[in-house]
């Protein structure tokens, strides 16, 4: 997930207003940052963050206390590698590094099966149209199709440089 489109949080937003962005989302772990987006200081486990909220009260929930150290691999790694890498520090969730050290984006255990075994739908899945029709050979395409899809969908066989 490029880092424009992947849902974050800042650590120095009013707590309460997180915690109800959270809960709006489907995801089950959520990137936290310091000011920065290229401050990543946490990951925010929804299921962790329930379980605090009904212990102590959403209002007293000290979100620092309850982040996970995140895994932060370079954008460059080989799927391989980087599927070693969530095995063995049990991690579900990576953050990509650019070259220079901003981030870049973040990586799914699921996004990487579905590289290989193609889309697993889930409940929280919903059907994005990335083709739009608009006349007779005429489309729009939303730009974060992949090219896969679009040879899918348009039975074509391009390939990527």
């Amino acid at each position: 997930v490029p880092r424009t489109d992947a849902f974050m949080i800042d650590i120095n937003d009013d707590p309460l207003e997180n915690i109800q962005e959270i809960l709006k989302q489907s995801f089950s772990r959520i990137p936290v940052y310091d000011v920065d987006k290229d401050k990543i200081i946490g990951l925010i486990h929804t299921e962790r963050l329930l379980e605090s909220g009904f212990r102590q009260g959403f209002e007293n929930i000290n979100m620092r206390k309850i982040l996970q150290e995140p895994l932060f691999v370079p954008e460059t790694i080989f799927v391989d590698d980087l599927l070693r890498q969530l095995r063995n520090t049990q991690n579900q969730m990576a953050i990509l590094l650019a070259e220079y050290g901003g981030v870049a984006g973040l990586v799914t255990l699921e996004d990487l099966l579905e590289e290989i075994v193609g889309e697993i739908d889930d409940e929280t899945d919903k059907a994005e149209q990335f083709v739009h029709e608009i006349g007779e050979n005429t489309y729009i395409v939303i730009g974060t199709m992949t090219l896969n899809e679009f040879n899918e969908y348009f039975d074509t066989e391009l390939e990527s440089d």
